[in-house]
């Protein structure tokens, strides 16, 4: 970790104002950044402060999904091997379908990243959700091989949720303090 993991983290910056790009990556105008030179990031009226973001219901409704999504998805995964046994796999049959879940990780994280910039991210990550519920409840009742590979498919969609959610912590509350 010391020798990779802190020279990887030197380049970082505190947001893409600082370097004097916008959050898309496209270089301002001379009168923006005219604008930029008190603050590190444009204070936008949208942006809450933390104060303001705890007193929304919003704010909760998300906590309270994010975390039982979280605590959903982590119990399966680190019983994944127990469970699949206890569905009639073998242990090296379970063990493959987790290195399979993993591998689905990376393509349903872009495809669902490229979902949510082009349409709502609310909707994004409440499909997300939805197909999660949707998995969970195939596994609780699968009786075959067939059905649990189909809920591993669907299963990879819970933790793509993840980022789709601090992107809409963004649209909700602002950039400025999160």
């Amino acid at each position: 970790f010391v020798v990779v993991g802190i020279p990887i983290t030197l380049p970082l910056v505190r947001s893409p104002e600082s370097i004097g790009l916008s959050p898309d990556g496209d270089a301002f105008s001379d009168t923006e950044k005219s604008m930029l030179a008190a603050t590190s990031v444009i204070a936008a009226p949208g942006d809450f402060t933390l104060k303001q973001t705890l007193a929304t219901w919003q704010f909760w409704l998300l906590l309270a999904a994010t975390t039982l999504r979280v605590f959903c998805g982590s119990t399966i995964t680190v019983h994944f091997v127990p469970i699949m046994t206890w569905k009639g796999l073998t242990q090296p049959q379970a063990a493959v379908l987790l290195s399979v879940a993993a591998s689905l990780a990376l393509p349903a994280h872009m495809t669902v990243g490229f979902l949510a910039d082009r349409y709502s991210r609310s909707r994004v990550l409440a499909i997300c959700m939805l197909v999660s519920l949707a998995a969970v409840l195939l596994l609780i009742h699968a009786r075959h091989e067939w059905q649990l590979w189909i809920y591993l498919v669907l299963f990879s969609v819970t933790e793509t949720a993840f980022p789709v959610t601090w992107a809409l912590i963004v649209d909700f509350f602002g950039r400025k303090n999160f």
